[in-house]
């Protein structure tokens, strides 16, 4: 079918006038749902990464010099405080040990004969049978051979002691986590043959940025997660507030204690940490899609304006704080009294007469 030039221009204005036709105040009315600002208390959430530390790890080390000759442990083995873990070749110091020991027998032998002697010299001196310069020469020889015997005694405490550094103990409870050493090594004082760590509970270390550092008291609930238990919350409680911030990444050290920890938690373990600080006061909340967002970095809300005959939409620049959930803090640019448009504000223009579909809520 061909159409005609003048049809064209027919068709033309018959759509011209049918947009150009006044539409019912009910149509031309934009339907809106609205809110009224929530006042609540909003305390301060923060979340944060960290991860789980033990409370007492250690390089031990032999405290002198020598020969491996067995090591009694391996990575995963669990000790008690005092258990031997590592020991060193001992012959040489195991012999001089016992000649101290055998010094040690001729010193007591001899102050013996000397309080003998001295015990003699004064029955024989009360009978004038002997000089007092005798008497008293033998008194010396009593206190000769004690500090003879004495210094014998501490040279065998020495043999003793060298004999027992060539062992390496557990200081405390907990587990090998690396052996480092095998039999047939020569060690020196202060090289690591094996790495201790507590059996204690741990502590879970969270690096908190520095704008959020005075932020962070005892105060605060926290709850913990580990990412190898998703679904198992963690409860912990601040232990410490470590002041030596790490330069490079601005963040101070906050320590926590979990309180009652799974069997399953091990060191190095990652946690993702929630902070709830107490609320300072009364603040303004809204939904998040009474919220528009301009790129520039602008934030705004709508409100209905009831003045006059009719109710219109009026676009106010709000200030945003802290998020929770799918509730905003608002800073500033409303009242408690302003209704807030939350449908229906995506298309609004200034002053634009709207009905509200729903009523004020709460």
């Amino acid at each position: 079918m061909t159409t005609l030039p003048y049809q064209s221009a027919w068709f033309a204005g018959l759509a011209l006038a049918l947009l150009l036709k006044p539409l019912s105040a009910a149509a031309q009315n934009a339907a809106v749902e609205v809110v009224l600002p929530e006042v609540t208390q909003m305390g301060q959430v923060i979340e944060l990464t960290g991860t789980f530390t033990p409370r007492r790890i250690a390089s031990l080390s032999p405290r002198i010099s020598g020969l491996v000759s067995n090591v009694l442990v391996d990575a995963g083995d669990r000790v008690e405080t005092g258990q031997v873990l590592v020991e060193l070749d001992r012959e040489l110091t195991a012999l001089a040990e016992q000649q101290a020991q055998a010094v040690l027998k001729e010193r007591d032998a001899a102050l013996a004969e000397a309080e003998r002697l001295r015990s003699e010299g004064a029955r024989l001196a009360k009978q004038s049978h002997l000089p007092e310069t005798e008497v008293q020469a033998r008194v010396a020889a009593v206190a000769l051979a004690g500090a003879s015997r004495d210094r014998a005694a501490a040279e065998l405490a020495m043999a003793q002691e060298r004999l027992a550094r060539h062992t390496v103990v557990a200081p405390f409870a907990g587990a090998i986590v690396r052996k480092l050493t095998e039999a047939g090594e020569w060690v020196e004082t202060g090289t690591a043959v094996v790495e201790l760590v507590g059996a204690d509970a741990m502590w879970l270390d969270v690096r908190v940025p520095q704008e959020r550092w005075p932020q962070l008291s005892a105060a605060a609930k926290i709850e913990a997660r580990a990412d190898a238990l998703p679904t198992q919350p963690l409860a912990a409680r601040l232990h410490a507030r470590v002041p030596l911030h790490d330069a490079s990444t601005r963040t101070f050290l906050a320590r926590m204690t979990i309180l009652d920890p799974p069997q399953f938690l091990a060191p190095g373990m990652s946690a993702r940490i929630r902070f709830e600080l107490p609320s300072e006061g009364t603040v303004l909340r809204l939904p998040r899609d009474a919220l528009i967002r301009y790129p520039d970095g602008t934030t705004t809300v709508w409100i209905l304006d009831t003045q006059g005959d009719a109710v219109r939409a009026r676009e106010r620049q709000v200030q945003i704080g802290r998020a929770s959930g799918d509730q905003i803090e608002i800073l500033s640019g409303v009242q408690a009294t302003d209704r807030v448009i939350t449908r229906g504000n995506e298309v609004l223009a200034e002053g634009e007469v709207v009905r509200v579909a729903e009523p004020v809520g709460g």
